[in-house]
């Protein structure tokens, strides 16, 4: 089929043969025979098919234009309906992406979870623990009141003792005075921390215990929507798939007709080429009228007069030809049509089903909207336990850090104390001969041991409570860190499972889309289909009004050559015509006409190497040239199902 600039070309020359044709007029009007008139309406006749071929040809490229469309519709249908299958039964499947992205989060909720109430038995222990070391301080008052009362005696006793003595004595009491204070004050404000502590600790654990009973009921919650939401969408995507390898059949069955009927509308390609070699043709006996109009020569005034007559009715058999191919090709275009309708109304009946055979229904877009609940609410919990643990964290870590410092400092008072009570009685051995002294000094000793063996109690007790709160810190940190990075995976995977999500709901219902313009296409189509005809009875009509002049021509000629009485070749006259011709099926029509059955050898460019008609796609494409002058351009203008030549 010629390019639409081709078409372009023949309406400029439709609009310019009247001059042509008047002007042809007055070279032929010399003569006054009836020939000569003939000739002048072979321009007009030849006008008229020019002008319903271009229209006729403009109706055949919106046929073939409009069935491309279709073609293209259907192949877009069988990839999307192709990509569903493959994308259902694979391991991408949306809804087997987040189950398997979804299982660790939720994994890792629930073994927090337990991680959390093992964390709370531990502090909750840590709370025992500080309870028993609170119960220490009235044991630790009680042994401290004592020695107001040794410092009171040890200055009553000193007093009449020499100033050597007194003064070592007064120093003595001065340093259990001192020491008495500070050990009230530490201990005053170390067992006020663990009071504190404790009730830091007994805060925690009962937040944990509430995060980790929310954990649960998350876990719970979203595992079974899961599984609802997976069991919803596996039976949506079973109907998919059988829904999906319907449409794809028939697809295939569209896309057969559509390209049965393109085939058949590259019959204008052929009835474009043999116009142009029967215009061709035309022009060549015009030119020989007029050359047998000017000679003197008889011989070649009769060659000149058989050529006329016998390419004449070359023209008027290959115009035969031309209108029996147009019928035939009408024919299969009708049918192609009509098997394409009915697959049509086959697939739009399909994509128009029962609900239960769509994907996108309120239903189903509710279920998908599901499983991205749970995604989001599987991240809003991990995002929770993160931000909590790293304030548990916060508050615990101070409390550790304190614990040993005031075990450290426990044990400092502790040995100061021992060592006043060894300096007491050491003292009272100098002095000796003083009973009072030696039994305060070593009422002191007592003192300090009983105070080293409380402090020794605490201090092993808080370092216990140090070693356990280190535990915890880092148990905090462990199960913080692991969701921090699972929110931060969650976070992440969420927009691209949204994604794919949305991406599976829309793949069918664009699949859909593509069948209702499928159907708005064929229905186009249809409607055009009384038009086409219309413009193909035309071109039938002018093509019977140039057949009718050539057979009118070709008597004429006759009679003159018939006249004059001399011989003619006539083969080797329409050789040169011969030559012309780029398809077997007018060499033939050629070789009947002239009486002759043998059948013509295959010019180069039907042996040249044909592209196979693969698609169904109308552009031009440049054949092989023929060793004959004129091949390159009649391939250029031939088109692309030269098989059927």
């Amino acid at each position: 089929m010629p390019n639409l600039k081709n078409s372009l070309s023949k309406m400029t020359l439709v609009k310019n043969l009247a001059g042509f044709v008047e002007k042809a007029r007055q070279a032929i009007v010399r003569s006054n025979d009836s020939l000569s008139q003939s000739f002048v309406d072979t321009l007009t006749f030849k006008a008229k098919l020019e002008n319903s071929s271009t229209r006729f040809e403009s109706e055949f490229l919106m046929v073939g234009g409009a069935l491309e469309s279709l073609h293209s519709n259907s192949e877009h249908l069988k990839q999307e309906s192709s990509t569903m299958l493959e994308l259902s039964q694979s391991e991408q499947n949306p809804v087997k992406r987040i189950d398997n992205s979804l299982q660790p989060h939720l994994q890792f909720i629930g073994s927090s979870a337990d991680s959390v109430k093992e964390l709370v038995t531990t502090l909750e222990n840590s709370s025992q623990s500080i309870g028993s070391t609170l119960a220490f301080e009235p044991q630790l008052e009680q042994t401290f009141s004592q020695l107001t009362y040794i410092r009171t005696l040890f200055a009553v006793e000193a007093a009449p003792l020499e100033q050597t003595d007194k003064v070592m004595f007064t120093s003595l009491v001065e340093e259990i005075h001192r020491l008495q204070t500070d050990v009230t004050g530490i201990f005053k404000d170390n067992f006020e921390a663990l009071k504190k502590h404790r009730s830091k600790i007994d805060q925690i654990s009962q937040s944990l215990k509430q995060q980790a009973s929310s954990q649960l009921k998350v876990l719970d919650e979203s595992t079974r929507e899961l599984e609802n939401s997976l069991r919803s969408q596996t039976e949506i995507l079973e109907q998919n798939i059988a829904t999906s390898s319907r449409l794809n059949t028939y697809g295939d069955e569209i896309s057969n007709c559509i390209g049965n009927a393109i085939i058949s509308l590259q019959t204008q390609d052929i009835v474009s080429q043999k116009l142009g070699h029967i215009y061709e043709t035309s022009d060549e006996t015009r030119e020989r009228f007029e050359q047998a109009e000017t000679t003197k020569n008889k011989a070649q005034k009769t060659e000149h007069l058989r050529f006329i007559e016998n390419a004449s009715m070359v023209i008027v058999n290959q115009i035969e030809s031309i209108k029996d191919e147009l019928r035939s090709a009408d024919q299969s275009v009708d049918k192609s049509m009509r098997d394409i309708i009915s697959s049509i109304k086959s697939m739009d009946s399909e994509s128009q089903g029962s609900s239960s055979n769509r994907l996108v229904n309120e239903g189903e877009s509710a279920r998908g909207k599901s499983l991205i609940r749970v995604f989001e609410k599987a991240d809003q919990t991990v995002s929770n336990i993160e931000k909590f643990l790293k304030e548990a964290f916060r508050t615990i870590e101070p409390i550790r850090s304190q614990t040993d410092s005031a075990s450290s400092t426990i044990m400092t008072l502790s040995a100061q104390l021992h060592l006043i009570g060894l300096n007491a009685e050491i003292h009272a051995a100098r002095i000796g001969g003083n009973t009072a002294l030696e039994t305060l000094s070593a009422k002191t000793s007592e003192i300090s041991v009983e105070t080293r063996d409380l402090c020794h109690s605490i201090s092993s007790q808080l370092d216990t409570l140090s070693a356990v709160l280190i535990e915890n810190v880092d148990q905090l940190e462990t199960i913080q860190r692991q969701a921090s990075q699972a929110h931060e995976t969650i976070s992440s995977e969420l927009p691209l499972e949204k994604e794919n999500l949305e991406e599976q709901n829309d793949l069918y219902a664009h699949a859909q889309v593509g069948a209702k313009q499928v159907t708005e296409t064929l229905r186009s189509l249809t409607q055009n289909q009384s038009e086409r005809l219309e413009f193909e009875e035309t071109m039938l009509e002018a093509l019977d009004g140039m057949q009718e002049n050539q057979r009118k021509i070709s008597s004429l000629a006759k009679k003159a050559a018939d006249r004059l009485k001399a011989k003619a070749d006539v083969p080797m006259i329409m050789s040169s015509l011969l030559s012309r011709y780029t398809m077997r099926s007018e060499k033939e029509v050629h070789l009947k006409t002239l009486g002759q059955d043998a059948h013509p050898a295959e010019s180069d460019f039907e042996t040249g190497g044909f592209e196979e008609f693969e698609d169904f796609s109308l552009d031009r494409h440049t054949y092989p040239a023929s060793t004959e002058t004129s091949s390159s351009q009649k391939a250029k203008d031939l088109g692309d199902n030269v098989d059927l030549f």
